[in-house]
């Protein structure tokens, strides 16, 4: 009786297994090219990033709600100072981080320590902005009429243009702030600057705009927020990629 014969072995394995890593050499130049380029060059302390960040969500929206400064001003303060902190304790967390040792003269390790494990993060925190804002909005409205009466007063337009303006500030400022930083997702990486400066301009425009109609605060007020994503991942992953 015949022996039966083995099962054919991964053609892939044994090549997998003749791979050689690359010299240590070759690791210390990239990791240094990393490291010149995350935090030399084009980077900053996490600690800096986050005031920059703030900064840069709080000017925007002071700069556009000026009238709104002069009638009520620590309520603005209040909100942009809580919408600042708040979004930039979310990008520090959620956006990728160059963890690589700042002593160049350390032994180098074979691995480039890049967190690229942040994605998942990043689809979930865009996702619950971009939703959330919906929510909060129609949450908000006092009562909706019909959508055909909103599309014929046309009262929505300023609102929109009034928060792409806001957003699209706010949205230059972040991607300053982050440039350089992420390349491994720069397109979802914008994706999520434009829906957090999307909701700067949602407050903008809140603060000066006193209608409470649903579609009126969810349509004209909310579309900015996914506008500015779309741009955020259009435009500014061309000055977040390294």
């Amino acid at each position: 009786m015949a022996a039966t014969s083995d099962p054919p072995s991964d053609p892939f394995a044994s090549l997998r297994e003749r791979i050689e890593q690359p010299s240590p050499k070759v690791f210390h130049a990239l990791q240094q090219e990393l490291h010149g380029q995350f935090q030399t060059v084009h980077g900053t302390t996490r600690k800096k990033r986050f005031a920059l960040t703030a900064l840069s969500i709080l000017v925007a929206l002071l700069l556009t709600s000026l009238g709104s400064f002069l009638r009520a001003p620590k309520s603005l303060l209040l909100a942009g100072c809580a919408l600042s902190l708040g979004a930039s304790a979310l990008l520090i967390a959620g956006l990728p981080q160059p963890v690589l040792p700042n002593d160049s003269r350390k032994k180098v390790s074979p691995k480039i320590h890049l967190d690229i494990t942040s994605l998942p993060r990043k689809r979930m925190l865009l996702m619950l902005t971009l939703m959330g804002t919906l929510v909060t909005l129609a949450l908000t409205a006092h009562h909706f009429a019909s959508m055909g009466e909103f599309l014929e007063t046309g009262a929505g337009l300023p609102c929109i243009a009034h928060a792409l303006v806001a957003g699209a500030l706010a949205l230059c400022g972040l991607t300053i702030v982050w440039r350089n930083s992420d390349p491994f997702s720069p397109r979802l990486t914008g994706a999520l600057l434009g829906a957090f400066a999307g909701v700067v301009g949602v407050l903008s425009v809140g603060f000066s705009c006193p209608h409470t109609e649903g579609f009126h605060l969810v349509i004209s007020h909310g579309i900015g927020v996914f506008i500015l994503a779309y741009l955020g991942s259009r435009f500014s992953a061309r000055a977040l990629s390294p």
